[in-house]
């Protein structure tokens, strides 16, 4: 079930279980895939709900509130985006994306009627992590999970070193700091 899936996927991303959250989204991303759309829940085999064996007369079986659960794991858990003000003025940005392996990652989301929108280019290598976070104007609370093993050095926003602190969740180590965004703003954090 996508509904109660995806509220473990952002659990899991929230309280150090992040490659549990991963698992859950890939194993959903392999249900979705092969027919290109997204069903309300999936029996054990795989198959998707059908109106013959709703259990609902009011759902559907494409209606999209189970998605939307999954979504929500992947912007605000994996991607990490969280608008705590109205239109991305205020961002908890909490990228997990060591816990997926992905050494490269742009994510941008918009809100239609307004026009808002916050997004970021992700670069992790050998040095450390590299990114870029766009948005009109934006105080950004960063919570950013470390590659396993790697220790820290220093952070930098725009070429200036700032104060940083990290924490645990379980096992997981993040980075935690401030910053401003006004456009476009280049955050290094260089591992030792």
């Amino acid at each position: 079930m996508p509904l109660v899936g995806g509220e473990l996927a952002l659990s899991a991303f929230q309280h150090g279980y992040e490659a549990y959250g991963v698992d859950i989204l890939k194993r959903y991303h392999a249900l979705v895939s092969p027919r290109e759309e997204s069903f309300l829940w999936y029996f054990p085999d795989g198959t998707p709900a059908s109106v013959e064996a709703s259990t609902s007369p009011d759902a559907l079986p494409t209606d999209g509130w189970g998605s939307s659960a999954m979504l929500m794991a992947l912007l605000g858990g994996l991607a990490g985006i969280e608008d705590r003000g109205r239109c991305f003025d205020a961002v908890a940005l909490s990228p997990r994306w060591a816990a997926a392996g992905a050494d490269t990652v742009e994510v941008g989301v918009r809100y239609a009627s307004s026009g808002a929108a916050f997004g970021y280019d992700y670069r992790c290598g050998d040095s450390g992590v590299e990114m870029t976070i766009r948005a009109s104007e934006s105080a950004v609370e960063v919570h950013l999970m470390l590659p396993p093993g790697e220790r820290l050095s220093t952070v930098k926003v725009g070429g200036a070193e700032v104060t940083f602190r990290t924490s645990a969740v379980q096992r997981s180590e993040y980075v935690d700091f401030s910053c401003h965004v006004s456009g476009e703003t280049r955050v290094e954090v260089i591992l030792s």
